[in-house]
Formats: C-alpha cells, structure tokens, sequence
C-alpha cells in the first residue's frame, strides 16, 4: 500500500526526547535490532529551548509565560521508503520560511511498527518526529496557526517529500500503540472471517 504524507502536530510530552533518542523505557512496537537505522539531527535539546524561549518571553512581553504554553510542539511524519535526513531538513526550510516555526530536532524512525496476527510478518511504521520552536522570536508570543494553515503545511510536506497529501481528517492522530491495537484488530477479523468461510 502506497503511504500518504501526513503531519500530526502535538505538544512535546515530558518523555519526547526520550522516546525520540531511545532513551527511555523499551517499547514492545520497537525492534531494537533496527534501532542502529535510525536517524538525528539536534539543534538544542527540549528543555534547553524551553528555558531560553521563556527568558525571551519574558524579555519580550515583560511577563512570564504561562505554565500551560507550548512554545516547543513536535510533528509526527508519515514516511515513504524513500525520504532521508536531507529530504525533512530541506522542507523544514520551507517550512520556517512560511510559518516562522524553527525546527530544533528531526528523527526518523526505522524500527517502529507491528507483526501481522496471520502471517507474523512485520509491517514497518516509517516515520520522523519533528520538534519545532513553536514561538515568535520577535514577539515572544506562540505562533497562530488556523485550520487553513495547518492545510497549508500538510501541502508543503507533501510537496517536499514528493508524496502524495494524506486527506484532512478531523479523527485524532493516533500514538502509536493505538495504531498497533487498531492494525491487530483488523488482523483478527479478517483471520476470523477466513476461518468461517
């Protein structure tokens, strides 16, 4: 099956940079014999940039921000067999230049995904984690993006990793245990329905 280009945008967790690196606490929808594929690039770690962008917050509006923003947010990329570490920087680029949200960090991920219940075959999750500075450095205020514009960006990543654009939704993006869940269960009824017949 063709994979399409998708972006699923979210604040960063406590556990992100961990996740991202490897770091934290073992996955059973990661195979740790291909965690070596994986790629990263870093600009600044996450808690760094916090702290930096609420000095600048401060500096800028003369208030200290609030503990329920998000100036650092990651987007989740659906990935081809093709797209490599260049590919996500170049679009980055663009991406910047658009919106004004500065990526501090790109990950890919070759070694997520399931085994299918009827043949064990295992199904590949390809996929990057983009974290992004999610702030205004001139303003020190969180970057508006409306419903257009988040349309505008799933085009732009789209166009840039030369995949076809995934279509707008409003289903909740899914982590990726409820993808895996998801994925068994459809396994199981198609097993089922070939057993009946």
């Amino acid at each position: 099956m063709h994979t399409k280009s998708s972006i699923n945008v979210k604040p960063v967790t406590p556990n992100s940079e961990a996740h991202n690196l490897r770091s934290g606490k073992k996955l059973d929808y990661v195979r740790e014999d291909l965690s070596h594929k994986n790629r990263t690039w870093s600009n600044e770690k996450i808690h760094d940039a916090r702290m930096r962008l609420e000095e600048n917050a401060k500096r800028l509006t003369g208030r200290k921000m609030q503990k329920k923003a998000t100036p650092i947010r990651e987007g989740v990329v659906n990935l081809g067999k093709s797209q490599k570490m260049d590919d996500l920087k170049k679009m980055c680029v663009r991406i910047e230049d658009r919106f004004k949200i500065r990526p501090l960090q790109i990950h890919i991920h070759e070694d997520e995904g399931h085994y299918k219940i009827k043949t064990e075959e295992w199904k590949q999750n390809r996929h990057a984690h983009i974290v992004f500075q999610w702030q205004d450095e001139s303003t020190g205020k969180s970057i508006k993006m409306n419903k257009a514009d988040m349309a505008e960006l799933q085009t732009i990543v789209s166009e840039e990793l030369g995949m076809d654009r995934g279509q707008s939704s409003d289903r909740k993006h899914q982590h990726a245990m409820q993808y895996k869940l998801e994925q068994m269960e459809k396994d199981a009824l198609k097993l089922e329905k070939e057993l009946k017949e």
